[in-house]
């Protein structure tokens, strides 16, 4: 089974991202003047061409902002007949909860009714869910070749940086790891992941990955309300 990933950038239109779903299939004689339904013509038929089963659509809340040259209810229907390729594929979209609102706009209620509603929990520490995110996060640095001090607490800080939030916790992994990798370091230390953690959240004086004991730096954080 081949799944389709994409991320939809925050100035996407609907026929964008139908020339995003034919670039990353392959096709690459798109024209500048190929109109929207074209575009997801081609698009549909292009999923049962490379055996494309399922779709996963990331921060798709993009394509439902109203606006100049934006179509809401297009974008609604072409979600909806993403669903009904010939073949069919499975349809996965995530956002932020603008999308649901959006979505829920269409008079008929027929396209979210096709949908089944999921809400990621947050990661709490010592968890089975935080166990499972620091052995990937440790299992994708071997992978990469990069070392990570057990002692430091790495994911168990990194989670509690993000409050626990799925995609955040995730994302700031990875960002952690790239950079480590971009940089030819054989080993992360706290003081790197600090400097990565702040380019996204600058003007902080402490943060989850100061270097000292993690309980110790966890008690101060909490202490000052970074969990509130």
């Amino acid at each position: 089974m081949v799944t389709l990933f994409i991320t939809v950038p925050p100035d996407a239109t609907i026929k964008k991202l139908a020339e995003i779903i034919l670039a990353k299939t392959g096709y690459t004689k798109i024209d500048a003047k190929l109109r929207s339904a074209d575009a997801w013509e081609i698009a549909r038929h292009r999923f049962g061409l490379v055996g494309i089963k399922t779709v996963v659509i990331d921060e798709c809340h993009h394509i439902m902002r109203p606006g100049s040259g934006r179509d809401v209810l297009g974008a609604i229907q072409s979600l909806k007949h993403i669903m009904q390729s010939d073949p069919g594929v499975a349809l996965i979209i995530a956002g932020v909860p603008s999308l649901k609102d959006a979505i829920l706009s269409e008079p008929s209620g027929e396209t979210y009714r096709r949908f089944q509603e999921l809400h990621l929990t947050r990661i709490r520490l010592g968890s089975k869910a935080a166990g499972l995110f620091g052995k990937n996060l440790m299992k994708s640095a071997k992978t990469l070749g990069v070392e990570l001090a057990v002692e430091d607490a790495l994911p168990e800080r990194i989670i509690f940086a993000e409050h626990g939030q799925v995609g955040k916790s995730v994302a700031l992994g990875k960002e952690i790891l790239r950079d480590a990798v971009s940089r030819k370091r054989d080993t992360i230390s706290l003081a790197n992941a600090d400097r990565v953690f702040k380019k996204s959240t600058p003007g902080l004086d402490m943060t989850p990955f100061h270097v000292a004991d993690w309980d110790v730096v966890k008690a101060e954080l909490n202490a000052i309300g970074w969990g509130q």
